[in-house]
C-alpha cells in the first residue's frame, strides 16, 4: 500500500481493534507528521478523513529528543546500573554496548525503535534519574518502540547470545510488516514488564541502546 492514507486507514482500523479487545485507554495515541511543500494543505486533509479525533498539539507542547541525544547517554547509564547498590537493578538487567537486555525471571521484550529524529520521548524512571547527578538538569526518558520479540521463559540472555541481525532483517520480507513502509533501524530497545519497588504497582522500563544498526 502506497498510499498514505491507506496505511492511516489500516493503523486506525487496528487500534479500533485493539480498543475492542482491550477496552479504553487514554494513553494510546498515534502522532502522524506531515512534510513537504504543501504542509498545510496535507493537514487539512488529515483533519478532515479523521474528524474530532484528531488533536493538534504544539511544538512547544512536545518534549522530544533524537535518538541520538539519548544514545549519547548510555555511558552514564551503564555507570549508574553497575554502580547502585540496590539489588533489583542487578538482577534485573544485563547491559552491554548495543542494547539492554533484561536478566530478571519476567516478561522479556526485546524492540526496535525508528531512525527518526524526532521520535517522541516518555520518562523514564525516577531510579536512573536520581543516579545521573551529571545530568540533572535533563529528563532521562523512554523512547516508544514496536515489539519483534516477547519472550516469556526464564532463562537468562546475555546479550552476546543473540544476533540482532537474525531478528530484524526477517521483517523486511514478511507481508503483515508492508503496510509499514521501510524501516531504517536505528537503536536496539529492551523492554520489561516489572514491579516497582517505589510504586508498587507494575510498569515497562525502556533502556536505548547505542550502536547504530543500519538494517533496512
Amino acid at each position: 500500500m502506497d498510499d498514505p492514507f491507506k496505511k492511516l486507514n489500516h493503523l486506525t482500523n487496528f487500534m479500533q481493534q485493539m480498543l475492542v479487545e482491550f477496552g479504553p485507554n487514554s494513553t494510546n495515541y498515534v502522532m502522524v507528521t506531515a512534510a513537504g511543500t504543501d504542509v498545510q494543505s496535507y493537514l487539512a486533509d488529515l483533519q478532515q478523513s479523521v474528524g474530532e479525533a484528531g488533536v493538534t498539539v504544539a511544538d512547544e507542547k512536545l518534549h522530544e529528543w533524537t535518538a541520538a541525544e539519548v544514545g549519547s547517554l548510555i555511558q552514564d547509564i551503564k555507570a549508574v546500573l553497575k554502580q547502585s547498590t540496590s539489588p533489583s537493578i542487578h538482577d534485573h538487567f544485563v547491559c552491554d554496548q548495543d542494547a539492554f537486555f533484561n536478566a530478571g525471571r519476567r516478561m522479556q521484550v526485546l524492540g526496535v525503535s525508528p531512525k527518526d529524529e524526532m521520535s517522541p520521548i516518555h520518562k523514564l524512571i525516577e531510579m536512573l534519574q536520581q543516579g545521573l547527578q551529571a545530568h540533572s538538569d535533563m529528563n532521562m526518558e523512554k523512547t516508544v518502540h514496536a515489539t519483534i520479540i516477547n519472550r516469556r521463559n526464564m532463562k537468562n540472555i546475555e546479550a552476546d547470545d543473540l544476533v540482532l541481525e537474525t531478528v530484524i532483517t526477517p521483517l523486511r520480507n514478511k507481508r503483515n510488516h508492508d503496510w509499514l513502509g521501510s524501516l531504517e533501524v536505528e537503536k536496539v530497545v529492551a523492554s520489561r514488564f516489572v514491579k516497582s519497588l517505589e510504586k508498587k504497582h507494575k510498569q515497562y522500563y525502556n533502556l536505548l541502546g547505542e550502536e547504530v544498526m543500519n538494517k533496512g
